[in-house]
């Protein structure tokens, strides 16, 4: 790809990265300044043509572009020719996507969620972005890194001779009749924002409004813009101030009164990825955040003293705390946690770090038993340690495997951290389970039951399987200056953000102070 055609991508993204995180502000008018975690962002970011397109190997020819060096995972734009530039007739307003079939024509590869989260030019993702959209999924998932592009003569280019680069959503209908616009959320006043209709008395969640830090900090380098960093700045604010169980963070607060919500206290769904960021902000920051740092050792002081549990087997597990009392299950979400207590090892006091280590590689050693103790070799997605079992999923609802990263996230971590060479084997032994039990025709497929030895599919090939399950796969058997982890902070999407460097910050520092002031 020439030069001049990178820069033009890259401009036209960073222009709709911003004009996407000033649209995402209003979620953050609440009495707390703790986001809800909808907004309606009052039109499809594409427009509605470019939203979907139909999956007829006709109509949608993939253009593959990797870098140069192809570790990076596959950016699958859709070249459409001129004559090719309206979509194919709608559907039936009455079918509904299907999923990953040879039948339905889905032949490039279902994207159902709207955490896209592909790699571009490096570092930079693209999300898909339907109306409402869910905050912490547009933030983490690359939206505010990089935005694809509206068609091109919005932007001031010749429309018969630039490409019209769209998105394939697999078998998803390019438009919807006028009836059925508010499937996709198109209803409504831009800048609306709510809450979960599930989420306990309308309140926000942990793992969304704690998943914003990176992302903003990012938009306020891009943009020069402090307003960015004020907000997650903001939450971190009352979240020092309010009470905290037994120094725990449970997964509910009320954006209105502040207050939490529930006393369920999770590392795994719902919690998880608050955590993380609160390592990551202070690596990100090339370890300057001491604020962050401090949030951090904290919780998992926290951690270790209420839900860290050992099994009679000698697994070590992280259970759930749902207002004093312990729930021993733990969720497949919850496995990131070994490669997430490996990279703060480190930065722990002195007398503590070997132990961070130890507790990191014992965590990811069990969520490696909950898959090597099924019939596929795939771990279930909650697995207890009661009753008997140990790192088996006891309940038919927690049996089903979607491809999710988590486990394999920790293996590339932990081989990154001590080369010990069981991270490789346990990741080649989840490539040839995936092989086997989840390649379809068309990609891949989540499974039903991991303890069956007939694989039933799901029919869906979940996003996150691209951007996260397969990079860290990638990253695992890669050498270890290919992403390093001294210089690159992955988001919970997998998106690798650039560490701010102290000594850029300070010449920038000196380049403002020397430039003449003006009247």
């Amino acid at each position: 790809m020439s030069t001049a055609l990178v820069s033009f991508f890259w401009q036209m993204f960073k222009k709709k990265v911003l004009e996407l995180g000033e649209k995402l502000l209003p979620a953050f008018n609440t009495p707390t300044g703790i986001p809800r975690g909808v907004i309606n962002l009052g039109r499809p970011w594409f427009k509605s043509h470019a939203t979907y397109c139909w999956t007829s190997p006709s109509v949608c020819a993939p253009v593959v572009i990797t870098h140069p060096r192809p570790p990076y995972p596959i950016l699958i734009l859709i070249l459409f020719p001129k004559q090719h530039r309206n979509p194919p007739p709608t559907p039936s307003s009455t079918q509904k996507p299907t999923g990953l079939t040879p039948q339905n024509g889905a032949e490039i590869i279902s994207l159902q969620r709207s955490n896209l989260n592909l790699l571009f030019l490096e570092k930079y993702g693209m999300p898909s972005l339907m109306n409402p959209v869910r905050i912490w999924e547009i933030n983490s998932s690359g939206g505010i890194q990089l935005v694809a592009m509206d068609t091109p003569e919005e932007n001031g280019h010749d429309e018969a001779s630039a490409p019209h680069l769209r998105i394939c959503w697999g078998a998803k209908q390019p438009e919807f009749p006028q009836e059925h616009r508010g499937e996709l959320g198109t209803v409504g006043e831009s800048g609306t924002s709510w809450s979960w209709g599930w989420a306990s008395a309308g309140s926000s969640i942990l793992a969304e409004f704690g998943t914003l830090h990176l992302e903003f900090v990012h938009l306020t380098e891009l943009s020069g813009n402090q307003i960015y960093t004020e907000k997650v700045m903001n939450i971190r604010k009352l979240l020092n101030k309010i009470e905290k169980p037994h120094g725990l963070y449970p997964n509910f607060l009320s954006p209105v009164s502040g207050n939490w919500v529930q006393h369920h206290v999770s590392i795994g769904g719902l919690g998880d990825s608050f955590y993380e960021y609160l390592i990551k902000s202070y690596l990100m920051s090339d370890r300057t955040d001491e604020e962050a740092k401090r949030m951090y050792y904290t919780a998992l002081e926290a951690i270790e003293a209420n839900l860290v549990q050992k099994s009679p087997g000698g697994l070590t597990y992280l259970a759930e705390w749902r207002g004093g009392l312990l729930d021993h299950k733990m969720g497949h979400l919850a496995c990131f946690s070994g490669g997430m207590l490996g990279i703060g090892a480190d930065d722990g006091a002195p007398e503590k770090r070997q132990h961070y280590l130890d507790l990191a590689a014992e965590i990811t050693h069990t969520c490696h038993e909950s898959y090597s103790r099924s019939a596929t070799k795939l771990g279930p997605e909650a697995f207890r340690f009661d009753g008997g079992a140990e790192a088996t999923a006891t309940r038919l609802s927690d049996r089903y495997y979607i491809l999710r990263p988590e486990v394999i996230e920790s293996y590339m971590y932990m081989w990154r951290l001590t080369h010990d060479p069981k991270y490789r084997q346990w990741g080649w032994e989840a490539v040839e389970a995936l092989e086997r039990h989840c390649r379809v025709d068309a990609g891949f497929s989540g499974i039903r039951d991991v303890y069956a030895t007939t694989a039933s599919h799901d029919n869906m090939q979940q996003s996150f399987f691209l951007s996260e399950t397969l990079k860290y796969l990638y990253l695992l058997f890669s050498d270890d200056d290919l992403l390093s982890l001294e210089d690159w902070v992955f988001n919970t999407e997998a998106h690798p953000l650039p560490v701010v460097r102290r000594s850029c910050m300070e010449e920038q520092s000196q380049e403002e102070r020397e430039q003449p002031q003006t009247e």
